[in-house]
C-alpha cells in the first residue's frame, strides 16, 4: 500500500483540485450573475477569472442557448448544498437570450477552437516538462452537432 508520505500528498492534490474546482465554479457563477442583469455589459463580466469561464466565453453570453444540468447528493449532510445549487439552477433559467441556430452553430465551432488551443498548450507544457519524445499526445475535441 502507499504509505504515510504518499497519503498525505494524495490528500493535499485532492484539496488543491478540490479548491481549483471551486474557483472555476464561482467565476462561473460570477458570469451567470452579470448575464442575469438586463442591462449588463458583457464586456466587464470576469470571463478571464478561471479557464473554465474563458473557453465558454464564446457560449456565455445572451445571444447562446444556456443548458444548465446540476447534480445533487441525497445524503442529509448535503441538503444546505443541494438547496444552494437548486437556488442557483432556479435564477440562471430567468437569463434571456436572443440565440438563434446560426448563433449557436458558430458558438460551438469558436468553443471547439477554445478547446483544442488549451488541449494543445497543455499537451505542450507536459512535453516541456518530460524529455521523452512521444510521452504525451494532444487530445482533440469534437463537438457532434445533433441533425
Amino acid at each position: 500500500g502507499a504509505g504515510p508520505g504518499e497519503e498525505d500528498r494524495s490528500t493535499a492534490l485532492r484539496s488543491e483540485e478540490g479548491a481549483h474546482i471551486n474557483k472555476s465554479l464561482e467565476a462561473l457563477a460570477s458570469v451567470m450573475r452579470g448575464l442575469l442583469q438586463a442591462d449588463a455589459d458583457e464586456s466587464l463580466l470576469p470571463y478571464d477569472d478561471s479557464t473554465l469561464t474563458q473557453v465558454l466565453r464564446p457560449a456565455l453570453n445572451k445571444h447562446s442557448k444556456l443548458l444548465m444540468f446540476v447534480n445533487l447528493s441525497a445524503e442529509p449532510s448535503r441538503a444546505v448544498d443541494a438547496l444552494d445549487t437548486l437556488a442557483f439552477a432556479d435564477a440562471v433559467k430567468d437569463i434571456k437570450t436572443d440565440a438563434t441556430k446560426k448563433t449557436v452553430a458558430r458558438h460551438r465551432l469558436r468553443i471547439t477552437s477554445a478547446m483544442n488551443q488549451l488541449l494543445s498548450q497543455d499537451d505542450f507544457r507536459r512535453r516541456s516538462r518530460r524529455s521523452t519524445p512521444g510521452s504525451s499526445t494532444a487530445g482533440t475535441v469534437q463537438m457532434i452537432q445533433a441533425r
